[in-house]
């Protein structure tokens, strides 16, 4: 809380109130930008459906525009593990993964899992969806690796597999970048 300005004496209640109209004013704002229709009109709707000024309040701090690329690269990356499997364009028989292969099969999954679930809580938990992206996406590095230096398959990579690696390891830094960067957005406030 701000100190009262000198020569006004402001109460606790005089600051709440302008600080509530304040806030009340960014979710009008808010909802006419996103095109809704008449903001008032929208937010007794949502008061009378049970949705608070704390709710709406928090949903703007989740679409920011940190956590909403962060969504976007969870997407890329969700898109690119199923690229490079054999739903995408992997063509290797599985006859020929190597014992490492298969743990590395393992860990795609689980950082695949990782960002699905980030994903699903990116919007009601951040800092648990940041801190489930931080993990997937460095689980999702070691299969990578392991695939360009030939430990998982006795066959030679695909072109379009090769190329796909090399476009996911950007994708993957990207993603480390924005989980971190909404993790440290939302540490709570020290009290």
């Amino acid at each position: 809380m701000r100190p009262p300005r000198k020569g006004r004496p402001q109460s606790n209640r005089s600051y709440s109130a302008v600080r509530e109209k304040r806030e009340s004013s960014l979710v009008e704002r808010l909802l006419q930008s996103l095109g809704v229709g008449d903001a008032a009109d929208c937010c007794t709707v949502a008061l009378g459906a049970g949705v608070s000024h704390r709710m709406l309040r928090s949903l703007m701090m989740k679409l920011s525009r940190n956590v909403s690329a962060l969504a976007v690269a969870l997407v890329v990356n969700v898109l690119l593990v199923i690229l490079l499997t054999p739903l995408g364009f992997e063509s290797r028989p599985s006859a020929d993964l190597k014992t490492v292969g298969y743990i590395a099969i393992g860990t795609i999954f689980a950082g695949l899992i990782l960002d699905v679930a980030s994903f699903a809580l990116l919007f009601r938990r951040v800092r648990l969806a940041s801190s489930l992206a931080i993990v997937g996406s460095i689980l999702l590095f070691f299969p990578i690796f392991g695939d360009q230096t030939g430990s998982f398959f006795s066959l030679p990579i695909p072109p379009v597999v090769h190329t796909l690696e090399y476009i996911f390891i950007p994708v993957l830094l990207v993603t480390l970048f924005l989980a971190s960067k909404v993790y440290r957005d939302s540490r709570p406030s020290p009290s």
